[in-house]
């Protein structure tokens, strides 16, 4: 457990723990912004769950590679989440907070000691996750040999007419995602889907969900 953020760094956005395993220890991420309006993931040691210690900043918006992908337009970094790759790589997923949620974010690289018992992502590669505002928030799940992922596809309606409807926002169907050897992130339908498939092109048009394979 923590109480909240640590108290040097000035932090005004403290949200989202995420807690992984590296070389066999517990790790906990969790999404921040700070008064200057630098977003940053700051990294606990969680192996005792009831006494998290605060372990550095393991990313934050002044690195150069998260800087050219993303810009200075995020004031913070919100549901962190961090895989392996199958080449030995990893993949820091953030959702790019601006007031409003924007877009989300992925990095491919490695973790690396930092000399003081800690860790810190070296970034190699970055990018936007998906093309639009309509996939934030992602959550992964790690099975054995795969990593699967599902966002949130939140309102386009004004708040009225989520009211009047009852309901907001839907989870999206799974992805299957990867880091490619040049750094990139793979990304791939989940073979459960595989027998939604788009219409031939001689299929007239029809409505309904349309599944595409895709990688990015």
């Amino acid at each position: 457990m923590v109480a909240g953020p640590p108290a040097d760094l000035d932090v005004v956005m403290f949200r989202d723990p995420f807690v992984f395993r590296h070389e066999g220890r517990r790790w906990a991420l969790v999404g921040a912004g700070h008064a200057d309006g630098t977003p940053s993931v700051l990294l606990y040691d969680c192996e005792d769950l009831a006494d998290w210690r605060f372990a550095g900043v393991l990313l934050d918006g002044h690195d150069p590679v998260a800087a050219g992908a993303f810009g200075d337009r995020a004031v913070g970094w919100e549901c962190p989440q961090l895989f392996p790759g199958a080449d030995g790589s990893w993949v820091l997923v953030v959702s790019l907070w601006d007031g409003d949620p924007w877009t989300t974010g992925c990095l491919t690289g490695r973790l690396v000691a930092d000399g003081a018992g800690g860790l810190r992502f070296a970034a190699r590669r970055a990018g936007r996750l998906d093309h639009g505002r309509d996939f934030y928030a992602p959550a992964v799940l790690r099975e054995e040999g795969r990593t699967l992922m599902w966002g949130w596809s939140w309102e386009a309606r004004e708040p009225a007419a989520v009211g009047r409807a009852g309901w907001a926002g839907v989870l999206t169907a799974p992805r299957v995602v990867d880091a490619g050897p040049d750094g990139s992130l793979r990304v791939a339908r989940h073979r459960s889907w595989s027998g939604c498939a788009p219409p031939s092109r001689s299929s007239p048009p029809r409505a309904g969900l349309r599944c595409r394979r895709r990688t990015t």
